[in-house]
């Protein structure tokens, strides 16, 4: 990977068009018999590109070619398996178990191998998703926040419980009402 690369690629050109009608043109140059030329000026096809996908149905067959763009077939998780994991993730961060970006990492390579998803070589040999996959998965989830998590003794989540925030806020209303204090009279203690 280039260390010159942007964070987040702008395209220059806008030369996509729905699966449908490369599938179109494909099949008007093997089943009637029209020019790869004529068919791709038919389908609005950049002739190069329908030049290559006649020649993979040619040597693969129309079943075995996955006429959808390039990200959508080498990505790794379904949307809804994003969702899933995100909702995992909001869980044991509620749970007070926040996790590091690389053990994020990891468990979602983990989770790719339970899944049977399909990973990439790199993604096999360091037993953990890249770095440009967590900042995708971030950017796409905006409610999730990956950072080294903050220690959190377990007496200090034991006590913050209903309980006895509502016992606290009964004691601090009694205090208040007793003593009359006004909003000058109020520090805040705690360093």
């Amino acid at each position: 990977m280039c260390r010159n690369m942007p964070r987040v690629y702008v395209r220059k050109t806008n030369w996509q068009f729905p699966p449908g009608d490369l599938a179109a043109a494909v099949a008007d140059v093997l089943q009637n018999n029209f020019s790869i030329r004529k068919s791709a000026e038919l389908h609005n096809v950049k002739k190069s590109c329908l030049c290559n996908y006649v020649k993979k149905v040619r040597t693969y067959g129309i079943e075995n070619v996955c006429f959808k763009s390039h990200y959508v077939t080498t990505q790794v998780f379904t949307t809804e398996m994003e969702d899933k994991f995100q909702e995992y993730l909001l869980t044991c961060s509620d749970m007070f178990h926040g996790l590091t970006p690389k053990a994020t990492r990891r468990l979602a390579y983990e989770y790719a191998k339970k899944k049977q998803c399909k990973t990439s070589r790199k993604m096999e040999e360091n037993g953990l998703a890249g770095r440009e996959w967590l900042n995708g998965f971030l950017r796409r989830h905006a409610r999730l926040s990956i950072r080294t998590p903050e220690a959190t003794s377990l007496a200090r989540v034991t006590s913050f419980n209903k309980s006895n925030i509502n016992l606290f806020f009964d004691k601090l209303a009694d205090v208040m009402q007793r003593y009359q204090f006004t909003p000058s009279r109020i520090y805040n203690l705690f360093l």
